[in-house]
C-alpha cells in the first residue's frame, strides 16, 4: 500500500548430484564424447542409435550439472585425467 517492494533472498542448493547418479550407459556415452567421440562415433562404438547417444548425452550432463561437452572436458582435465 506505500508502494515499497521487499524481496527475499534465498541460497539455492546446487542440483549436481555427481556420478553416482549416473547410469552404466550415461557413463559410457559420457566417457567416449569426453575423449573426442562424435554422437555417430560414440553410437557405432556402443552398437546404438545417434539419437540414444544423445538422449543419454544430455541426461548425462544434466546429472553432473554442465551444460555442455565442453564442460565434460574441463572437468576431465581438471580431474587430472588424460
Amino acid at each position: 500500500t506505500d508502494g515499497k517492494r521487499l524481496f527475499i533472498a534465498k541460497k539455492n542448493v546446487p542440483v549436481a548430484r555427481g556420478p553416482r547418479a549416473l547410469s552404466e550407459r550415461e557413463r559410457q556415452v559420457l566417457a567416449l564424447v569426453s575423449v573426442g567421440h562424435s554422437d555417430k562415433s560414440a553410437a557405432y562404438e556402443l552398437g546404438i542409435a545417434e539419437g540414444t547417444v544423445a538422449g543419454h548425452l544430455h541426461a548425462g550432463l544434466k546429472k553432473l550439472g554442465l551444460s555442455s561437452t565442453a564442460d565434460l572436458g574441463l572437468l576431465r582435465a581438471a580431474l587430472g585425467e588424460p
